[in-house]
This record gives C-alpha cells, sequence and structure tokens, in this order.
C-alpha cells in the first residue's frame, strides 16, 4: 500500500514533513472538516511512508499525535465554551446526528465514553466537543484523549506501515488483487457506516 502520488509527494518533498503530517492528522480529527475527510484510508496511507523507509514510524507517531491533539483541544474547548450550534448555522445534518451519537455516548458510559469514542471511526472528531459540553475535567481529558490518540493512531498508522511493507514484498503481477482487497475493504466500511448513519 502506497499513499497517494500527490498526497506522498507534498510530504515527501516538503522543507517540514511533520507539521504537513500533523495538519493533515488535525484536519481528519477535527470537529468540522474531519466529518468530510475519509480516515480510514488517509491515516494508513500516511503509515505506509515508514514502510518504504522515506520516514520513520516513530517520527511520522509522534508528528500524527501532535495534529491529532490540537484537533482535539479545539472541540473540546468548542464544548466546554459553549460553541456547539454551527451545525445548525452550517446545515450539516450528519454533523448533529454524530453529535447526538456522541452525547448519548456520554451520557450511557460516562468518561469511558471518551476512550471508547476517540478510537473509534466516523464519530471521534464529536467525542472531545461532547467531553467539553459534559464538562470533563481539563487534566481527566487530556490524560484519556491523549491514550486514545496514541492507540488509536499507533493501530491505524502501524496498520499502513505493514501493508505497506506486504505491497513491497508482492510481486508485480500479485499487486492488482492487493488494490481489488483494499477497494473492497474500502467499499464495506462506506457502506456499513452510511448504513449506521442513516439509523440515526
Amino acid at each position: 500500500m502506497t499513499p497517494h502520488p500527490a498526497i506522498g509527494d507534498w510530504l515527501l518533498h516538503s522543507p517540514w514533513p511533520c507539521p504537513a503530517i500533523a495538519l493533515l492528522v488535525s484536519l481528519e480529527s477535527s470537529p468540522v472538516l474531519g466529518l468530510l475527510i475519509p480516515g480510514f484510508i488517509l491515516i494508513p496511507a500516511i503509515g505506509s511512508l515508514s514502510a518504504q523507509g522515506l520516514l520513520d514510524f516513530r517520527h511520522v507517531l509522534a508528528c500524527a499525535l501532535a495534529g491529532a491533539l490540537c484537533a482535539d483541544s479545539l472541540g473540546y474547548w468548542l464544548g466546554r465554551l459553549g460553541h456547539t450550534q454551527w451545525q445548525e448555522r452550517l446545515g450539516w445534518h450528519h454533523s448533529r446526528r454524530l453529535q447526538r451519537r456522541a452525547h448519548a455516548l456520554f451520557e450511557r458510559h460516562g468518561r469511558l465514553a471518551l476512550f471508547a469514542g476517540r478510537i473509534m471511526w466516523v464519530i471521534h472528531p464529536m467525542v472531545p466537543m461532547a467531553a467539553g459540553v459534559f464538562g470533563v475535567p481539563v487534566l481527566t481529558f487530556y490524560a484519556i484523549d491523549v491514550a486514545a490518540a496514541f492507540l488509536w493512531l499507533l493501530v491505524h498508522l502501524g496498520s499502513g506501515h505493514w501493508l505497506g511493507v506486504l505491497w513491497l514484498q508482492l510481486a508485480p503481477a500479485q499487486r492488482p488483487w492487493m488494490l481489488v482487497a483494499l477497494t473492497l475493504a474500502a467499499l464495506l466500511v462506506i457502506w456499513v457506516t452510511h448504513r449506521n448513519g442513516n439509523r440515526d
């Protein structure tokens, strides 16, 4: 697995690859644009850069974690300060549904919802905002959020790394089959996500 050429070239030839990675992950995790960016493709694609020996995996992980925490902080403080009605003004119905799901998660599970929700695809950009709305203390928020974001990134960047290793080991004739399998897996994730979203 290799990243999209445009993304890969931008990251590799940028004089600041770490800020570039942090920016991409921050956008994916933000409570606004994060709902529009397919993170289940972007994050593993970033992880695959280390498989090619182009970047060190620990460096990629640290930069990605910094970006995720910036986005989570934005969401948390928006919720903490009461700025949660921007979805109404933008008319983002899907965003409001995810916000309701995040609030329901907190109502059922309390602070445990912060850890569980942060490692879920789709809903995770809204979880820090819900934590702010529900008044999770600052130190508690960051202690749980750092652990959850680290685990989330370790798994998904790591999956991209090992898919990249596998890709490089495959014979050229086998690579189209791997692309087909990855495409079908991505379509399945999109279908399941869409179906679950329509149930809300």
